[in-house]
């Protein structure tokens, strides 16, 4: 995760969940959870190494709705 405010409350640990700002995803979907953060090389910004929920390659089916 890129771009986290410097002074945001993201500590290792967290979990991720979507949040329905883009009108994308709904919200309150598990992403993942916080392994670690760390400061971009510029120092402006943080990000965040995050651990996925679902492990991408294991999932079989999707079903798409409108």
């Amino acid at each position: 995760m890129k771009f986290i405010p410097k002074d945001a409350d993201v500590t290792p640990g967290d979990l991720i969940v979507t949040s329905s700002v883009s009108g994308i995803y709904p919200k309150g979907f598990l992403v993942g959870k916080v392994l670690s953060v760390k400061f971009e090389l510029n120092r402006l910004y943080r990000f965040a190494v995050i651990e996925p929920a679902v492990n991408a390659m294991a999932v079989e089916e999707v079903i798409a709705l409108e």
